[in-house]
């Protein structure tokens, strides 16, 4: 996340966002009643003679926020509200409209109030977290997970097939087999972050 102005005497942050974990802060931060300032597109009908259309077009909005959805799978934040301003041409002011974030995404957020909660949440995300990898085993199985501040993904679940009753060669075999498993595993998640491995 990246602060482009910030005016709290006016209530003002404007943000870039620039990763997943930012449109999960801002899933927390945004709230009924805020004023968000950002670019979208909206749908207009041509009444041309035999013929109507429609097409999108690209304008700059103020939404008053009724509420907020994270989709965590399309990658995004959905804003739902009313429009308090936008071009007069348009002629949409109170109208419904749904703005939808993705990184990269440009925007002013307007609060009466900024709390604590909200500025240090804001700071935090400043700083990018670095995701963990945790993976939790004994002798009969084993966990891993990609741990974020927004989700916990399961990435494997190993049974092991080690036995008391097995020869001690066919145990060192089987051990063999659990951990190539939980590193094929382990290897398979260090592609999608590359960062700190935990085993517990």
């Amino acid at each position: 996340m990246k602060i482009i102005k910030e005016d709290l005497k006016h209530g003002l942050i404007a943000l870039m966002i620039t990763n997943l974990n930012d449109l999960w802060v801002l899933y927390h931060i945004i709230e009924e009643g805020d004023l968000i300032y950002a670019k979208t597109t909206r749908e207009f009908k041509s009444d041309r003679v035999g013929r109507p259309s429609s097409r999108r077009i690209p304008i700059n909005i103020q939404l008053k926020v009724k509420n907020v959805y994270f989709d965590e799978e399309m990658k995004r934040l959905r804003i739902h509200g009313l429009i308090t301003e936008a071009p007069d041409e348009f002629n949409i002011k109170g109208a419904h409209h749904t703005l939808t974030l993705t990184e990269g995404s440009k925007l002013s957020i307007i609060k009466e109030e900024w709390g604590k909660y909200h500025l240090e949440r804001i700071k935090k995300a400043l700083i990018e977290d670095e995701p963990i990898i945790v993976i939790s085993l004994d002798s009969e199985e084993c966990c891993l997970a990609i741990i974020k501040d927004y989700n916990v993904s399961i990435e494997a679940e190993i049974k092991s097939s080690i036995s008391g009753k097995l020869s001690f060669n066919e145990r060192e075999e089987e051990v063999k087999k659990y951990f190539s498993a939980i590193l094929n595993a382990l290897t398979s998640s260090l592609f999608k972050v590359n960062c700190k491995i935990v085993i517990v």
